[in-house]
């Protein structure tokens, strides 16, 4: 047994087979084999899952299906360790070796990940398993995480070369001493354990926060304390974003701030308080988003389409994400439901309640569905005209322009009425909730009310079994609201606990 795990007791010289060989000694074996060529990852075979492949000259990679028996009776299984920032992935690998305290098969992936595979007598894993070990707050596009391999699974083998998330040629190395035949059988026992520990140990590191540590420059610095000074000289409130981050850290910003927070050194963004303001007016803002062009980002004719309603000079920006901002006010609240769909086929979101902020430019903040964990990507919003000209509106008349596009939404109607005003829509949905005596005063921001999402359940009087990880709770408004009545709440349980 190993006390630690070091790469001096790893294999350090080692002549490895080429592709063609290894896979026919798989094959031989009885190894459940895919045949894979031009570095792809994709079999050549399209059931490929149940019947065995055989090894072609040509060949760059080869695969075992987990979950199948070979010649000895054993069933084969993988854990595949796929951890993005090197430390932390060196640090959850030796973690799990140590807690397997057996010999097993070891390989690095073509991601520069660590794959360990292991046997069991009996075909005791009918799925596979993934682990999620992300940060609490991450949003990246490829997750860290560990997964168990098995259920008809293909996973790669060494010498395989495959290319790799990032567009790279990678290969997958044998690091073991133990060959792949001679890897640890573990038992249902075993095995069960070994789940249950990958389940706690990945709740460790995924209730954790990424912590953002984006600086800019001075002049940037100086830009955000102007703008901050202009919102604030017309009447709004603004509150500062520090290190690349979304959100206001002060707890009350909404109340207004000391114009200290905005001499940090930090300092990288300005988040603007919607809905009503201090004179009395109220402020609102749409966000159109999601359909890009070629270049990776929203034509800016889309906002010509706002002038029969706004003029031709309105306060507009290009945000973070590459859509566009623009930001009006209003003597009454625009009372309209969240989400609408333009006929160009990109979406608006408006952004009208007391609940609702927006970003606004010159901040610098971390994009959505960046690549990697640990690894975010930073955007400036940029500003296309003056944050002085925030246009005035006739709130009527901008309500009969918006109603006019088709509300985007899964479920078109409430009861198959259509509802343009979320006021109308929560009132329908309140009377229809009534009947079953089930109506709920819970604010749609839910995490500000119940932080932790035990104590939510609990409210709720919902049986549950869950660890405190917040992705394995999501909370869904059953239909688009002003922020401060939600209709509904769906609970789902990504987990499948009772």
């Amino acid at each position: 047994m190993y006390l630690t795990f070091t790469y001096e007791n790893l294999l350090i010289d080692h002549i490895e087979p080429d592709v063609y060989e290894q896979a026919l000694n798989l094959y031989n074996e009885g190894f459940h084999i895919t045949v894979l060529t031009k570095k792809s990852k994709i079999p050549l075979m399209k059931n490929w899952n149940k019947l065995r492949d055989k090894p072609s000259v040509d060949m760059t990679g080869v695969g075992i299906v987990t979950g199948t028996q070979i010649n000895n009776g054993n069933f084969v299984y993988a854990l595949d360790i796929d951890i993005y920032r090197p430390d932390r992935g060196e640090e959850i690998f030796q973690k799990i070796l140590q807690y397997i305290s057996r010999s097993v098969y070891i390989e690095t992936t073509c991601s520069g990940g660590y794959r360990i595979f292991f046997y069991c007598e009996n075909n005791i894993i009918s799925k596979a398993f993934q682990f999620d070990f992300s940060e609490e707050n991450d949003c990246a596009r490829h997750k860290d995480n560990v997964e168990l391999f098995a259920g008809m699974k293909q996973v790669l083998v060494s010498p395989s070369k495959a290319i790799n998330k990032k567009g790279e040629t990678g290969k997958y190395s044998q690091i073991s001493e133990t060959g792949l035949l001679e890897s640890a059988i573990l038992s249902k026992y075993d095995v069960e354990k070994l789940i249950n520990y990958l389940d706690q140990l990945s709740y460790e590191y995924s209730k954790e926060k990424f912590q953002h540590r984006h600086k800019t420059s001075s002049g940037h610095r100086k830009e955000l304390r102007t703008v901050y000074q202009s919102l604030t000289s017309q009447g709004y409130i603004a509150g500062p974003l520090v290190n690349g981050e979304r959100h206001c850290r002060i707890e009350n910003w909404k109340n207004g701030v000391d114009n200290a927070a905005f001499e940090v050194e930090n300092l990288t963004g300005i988040v603007l308080k919607l809905g009503k303001q201090p004179d009395g007016m109220y402020l609102s803002c749409f966000d159109i988003d999601k359909i890009k062009n070629k270049k990776g980002y929203l034509p800016f004719e889309i906002l010509d389409q706002f002038k029969p309603v706004l003029g031709d000079s309105f306060y507009s920006e290009m945000s973070v994400s590459q859509g566009y901002h623009i930001i009006v006010k209003s003597k009454d609240p625009l009372d309209l439901n969240k989400k609408w769909k333009l006929p160009d086929g990109s979406i608006l979101e408006v952004l009208c309640s007391d609940h609702d902020t927006v970003n606004v430019a010159p901040t610098t903040s971390f994009i959505n569905k960046y690549e990697f964990s640990g690894y975010p990507e930073y955007q400036k919003s940029i500003a296309l005209s003056s944050i002085e000209n925030i246009t005035l509106v006739d709130t009527e008349t901008v309500r009969n322009f918006i109603i006019n596009f088709q509300p985007y939404r899964k479920s078109q109607s409430f009861n198959k009425v259509a509802y343009n005003l979320a006021s109308a829509e929560n009132q329908a949905v309140i009377s229809y909730m009534q009947k079953y005596d089930k109506l709920s005063a819970i604010n749609r921001q839910i995490k500000a009310v119940f932080p932790d999402v035990i104590d939510l359940l609990n409210f709720l009087d919902m049986a549950h079994s869950n660890k405190k990880k917040p992705q394995y709770i999501n909370f869904f408004s059953l239909y688009a609201d002003d922020g401060n009545n939600p209709d509904a709440i769906l609970f789902y349980n990504n987990n499948n606990d009772p």
